[in-house]
């Protein structure tokens, strides 16, 4: 029944709506793009890191002067965990952009065909992009009570 209502319906928007979508699309697929940009010079700053991590560590050591123990833990696997964050925040950064590109995609070739098809993949796409920010969230979330807990409930 559902779907025979669906099937009789046709999307159709306002010059008001097409406008909006217009803009939203063209800012979605700007937004991805530089996120995607991000990412990428995020995972080449990475392998550079991983790189020369050596010759980095002796500059910086001359300019902050870090103790011994700080070396000791940055050349143990400090410096793998510390690759692994700004991969895993490239990653992050590339399913964002992609997600928020290809919204912005679908909604225009939905203004320029008024294929319902595209502004049903569009919001498939919006959906996934509001999913993964929300699951992002509350993983910051979580980690930043459960640091404030250690950080401030540690001291007694």
């Amino acid at each position: 029944m559902e779907n025979e209502t669906l099937a009789n319906n046709t999307l159709s928007l306002d010059v008001a709506g097409k406008e909006q979508l217009q803009s939203i699309s063209k800012w979605s697929r700007f937004i991805g793009i530089v996120f995607i940009i991000f990412g990428s010079i995020l995972m080449l700053a990475t392998v550079l890191l991983l790189a020369n991590f050596e010759a980095l560590m002796t500059e910086i050591i001359k300019l902050n002067g870090i103790d011994e123990e700080m070396i000791d833990m940055l050349e143990k696997g400090g410096k793998y965990f510390i690759a692994f964050a700004l991969v895993l925040s490239s990653v992050i950064l590339f399913i964002n952009g992609f997600l928020l590109f290809r919204f912005g995609s679908n909604s225009s070739q939905y203004l320029g065909s008024q294929n319902e098809y595209s502004i049903i993949e569009a919001f498939s796409y919006l959906k996934k992009y509001i999913y993964f920010s929300f699951v992002l969230a509350s993983i910051s979330a979580i980690l930043s009570l459960i640091s404030t807990i250690v950080f401030f409930g540690g001291t007694h």
